[in-house]
């Protein structure tokens, strides 16, 4: 080898050195929420998405399918005007905790009246599952039978204990 394919080669080392370096240093530097992990992204498509879920399974049509939206919206609006007011109730239950009187009776009627929020939210969405079973043809109807269970596990799984678990770790 000769000097100049000696120098050429070492230049070409240093550069490539130099980048990895660059690289290396501005992975340290940004943040780590600036960075999309690879195994976040195929997480996001595995989550469920129960609307989609259910179109497919059941093949809705089109019409069907409008309908099926309709009927999300109504019952979103309906379960976010009940979940605020549980939320507003949990507040006063426990505002009666750190304003120094605890009224045992009061409590009791806060802690009645979150269950009633509570058995209307679930008969909400007991409704809202009845109402698309109805929109179902005779075939749909068989499929829907089979596949609320897994519906019902994944809407359960998606906003009960075990996600915020997840979360915290």
């Amino acid at each position: 080898m000769n000097y100049f394919t000696k120098n050429r080669m070492m230049i070409i080392a240093v550069v490539i050195l130099v980048i990895l370096n660059i690289i290396t240093i501005s992975m340290l530097w940004f943040p780590r929420h600036m960075r999309t992990p690879a195994h976040h992204s195929t997480k996001i498509k595995k989550q469920p998405n129960v609307e989609r879920y259910l179109e497919r399974q059941l093949k809705l049509s089109s019409e069907q399918i409008n309908d099926f939206k309709k009927l999300r919206a109504d019952h979103f609006r309906e379960s976010r005007e009940l979940i605020g007011e549980i939320q507003e109730l949990k507040q006063k239950m426990f505002t009666h905790l750190s304003s120094g009187h605890d009224n045992e009776a009061e409590v009791d009627d806060i802690t009645r009246a979150l269950g009633q929020k509570q058995a209307a939210l679930e008969l909400a969405t007991y409704n809202h599952f009845k109402a698309l079973w109805e929109i179902c043809d005779d075939t749909q109807k068989k499929r829907f039978d089979k596949v609320i269970h897994t519906v019902m596990r994944r809407m359960h799984d998606a906003h009960g204990p075990q996600r915020r678990q997840r979360r915290s770790r």
